[in-house]
């Protein structure tokens, strides 16, 4: 991409980030005062609907232990799972739970233990059969084709807040945590986006990137305006049900802006939750000379507690490439004895601080050839025309 164009669509971005409009702030409901004080949390990529080894017992018990004061897992795994980790009145119970009610039963092992529980939502995917009954809730590209994500300006949005009503009334979990909610590219030209647009705009939605078009600039302030419109009618949701309930996002605005795929979100949707969860570990897929141990957390860090704007920020980060690749052990250890030898603080470069990295990174132990690569998990998908590109798999994870 030309450089001209690359800056002409960064000062639109920020200007439509930071154009008047009405504002969201003044609307939102106040975040729980016990979120303030939460230091201590477990992220998990565990589904309630499973039972393992360890899982949920003793995870849960260890967790107490070690003074863990929130909690997340997954109530709803989006495509990759075809039903539901909670016994509800808004969708099929995932077949895996053989009549038991997982979420429930996490719920009450949390709260044994003094520990808040927030249910993991993979936002905007659903399992196949949501898509055979509602077709027109599909999210649709502008060649008129569905992209495997669901629409919010459609009835879909109905369907999401019964069901995390219920998560927070019924099933009693502290908040709830949408994963990957994001604004996606070329999306979304279905009917009712189509509509509303018109009616905003008196004009079609425009088919071609052109950042120096006015009708390109509101076509992409309208598909911002609509995340955070949902996001906040969540928020409200959920707050009336019970006003001591969190509502978390993951947008990924911390720690990369755009891709072909994911154009995140714009800076307002802080504004619309009580707090950020951004996701760091996934720097070596965009740019490792920038994103690497010790450097990305403190500028991830500095970034996210600017956007989120007095409401909580959370991180989590990996040790390198994205968890469903194997990962050998130098590489993990490379970047523990940089950040024990640098300090968290320093801002000597990584690459060039570790002695031998290059020798210890490029052993068959520490870099896995591609056929010992294996790719995210993935499910068929009413909404989808091609293999999901989004994290499927259970790795534990942790969060400070």
């Amino acid at each position: 991409m030309p450089l001209s164009v690359a800056v002409r669509g960064l000062a639109c971005a920020l200007g439509l980030a930071l154009w008047a409009g009405p504002g969201s702030a003044q609307l939102s409901p106040p975040p729980p005062k016990w979120l303030y004080g939460v230091t201590r949390v477990a992220y998990t990529d565990l589904p309630d609907s499973l039972r393992y080894a360890d899982w949920p017992e003793k995870v849960i018990a260890d967790f107490g232990k070690a003074g863990v004061q929130m909690m997340f897992s997954r109530v709803h795994n989006g495509s990759e799972a075809p039903g539901l980790a909670w016994k509800s009145a808004y969708g099929p119970v995932d077949p895996a739970m053989q009549g038991r009610d997982g979420t429930r039963e996490v719920v009450a092992l949390c709260h044994k233990r003094g520990i808040r529980y927030i249910a993991y939502y993979w936002a905007q995917r659903e399992a196949a059969s949501v898509g055979v009954e509602h077709p027109e809730w599909c999210a649709i590209n502008s060649a008129g084709l569905p992209n495997g994500y669901f629409c919010g300006n459609t009835g879909y949005r109905d369907l999401v807040k019964s069901r995390i009503v219920e998560l927070v009334r019924e099933v009693g979990v502290d908040g709830i945590f949408f994963d990957m909610y994001h604004v996606v590219g070329d999306a979304c030209y279905c009917a009712a986006c189509r509509a509303k647009f018109r009616a905003e705009t008196g004009q079609e939605p425009p088919v071609r990137e052109e950042f120096d078009n006015p009708l390109w600039q509101k076509w992409v302030e309208f598909r911002f305006r609509s995340n955070e419109a949902a996001l906040l009618e969540y928020n409200r949701a959920i707050k009336a049900a019970n006003p001591d309930a969190a509502l978390l996002v993951n947008s990924w605005n911390a720690w990369v802006y755009r891709n072909p795929g994911n154009l995140r979100n714009s800076i307002r949707v802080a504004e619309c939750v009580d707090g950020l969860l951004e996701e760091t570990g996934w720097y070596d897929t965009v740019d490792p000379s920038f994103f690497a141990s010790p450097a990305h957390m403190a500028f991830m860090n500095w970034h996210l507690a600017g956007l989120c704007k007095g409401k909580r920020a959370f991180m989590w980060g990996s040790p390198s490439v994205p968890g469903w690749m194997p990962l050998g052990y130098q590489e993990p250890a490379i970047r523990v004895m940089t950040m024990l030898t640098n300090g968290p603080s320093r801002r000597t470069p990584y690459r060039a601080a570790t002695p031998w990295r290059g020798t210890w990174r490029t052993s068959p132990s520490a870099n896995p050839t591609p056929a010992t690569r294996r790719s995210p998990p993935g499910a068929a998908s009413s909404c989808r025309r091609r293999p999901n590109s989004g994290t499927g798999g259970t790795t534990r994870r942790t969060a400070t």
